[in-house]
């Protein structure tokens, strides 16, 4: 995964190669890299300040952009972690995960806030179902989700309360997004 940093003077990517890498989007030149961090998606903070990856081993992280410091992980995820984002206020972290869980963490000490589960069965937690993507509404009120569970999820981003189910898709999804007025949705599917 690659982001650019909000004043679009910087990228940060991610690859199988276990490195977090910063780079000048200007001149191409690297910034900073961060060794064995074995990440699949990265994103920055609304401010510009802090990074956020997902990483195959289970744990969140958030990086300090400017210099690269690990400022602080995120434990609770069982399976790699697909899918993060920051809220609009850059106050909490949303994550997706292999293991069929979104959580919203505190993204300054960490805390996990809240966590809830995909399931064929809501009751029974043998029927979990990964989570590819997530994202925060513009207002940081909701957070969508989604995977192979075949359709999309609108939570809440306060409760994890289900706000509005979705159908449409016949196979995972593997990307979504809210409109800038948070009043419309956007997925990708593998149908």
């Amino acid at each position: 995964s690659v982001a650019f940093s909000p004043d679009g003077k910087s990228v940060v990517s991610c690859s199988e190669d276990t490195h977090i890498k910063m780079w000048n989007s200007v001149t191409g030149a690297e910034v900073w890299e961060s060794p064995g961090q074995p990440a699949c998606h990265v994103a920055f903070s609304p401010d510009g300040k802090l990074i956020v990856s997902g990483s195959r081993d289970t744990l969140v992280k958030i990086f300090h952009a400017d210099t690269g410091a690990e400022l602080c992980t995120m434990r609770g995820h069982l399976d790699s972690v697909t899918s993060v984002d920051f809220s609009p206020d850059g106050k909490r972290v949303v994550s997706g995960s292999e293991d069929g869980f979104v959580k919203i963490w505190n993204a300054t000490t960490g805390t996990e806030l809240w966590s809830s589960g995909r399931h064929d069965d809501p009751h029974s937690p043998a029927y979990l179902k990964p989570v590819n993507t997530v994202a925060f509404s513009p207002d940081g009120r909701q957070i969508v989700s989604g995977g192979s569970q075949d359709g999309i999820v609108i939570e809440s981003a306060e409760t994890g309360t289900e706000d509005s189910p979705t159908t449409g898709h016949s196979d995972q999804v593997f990307s979504v997004g809210f409109s800038p007025d948070g009043k419309r949705v956007v997925s990708v599917s593998e149908d």
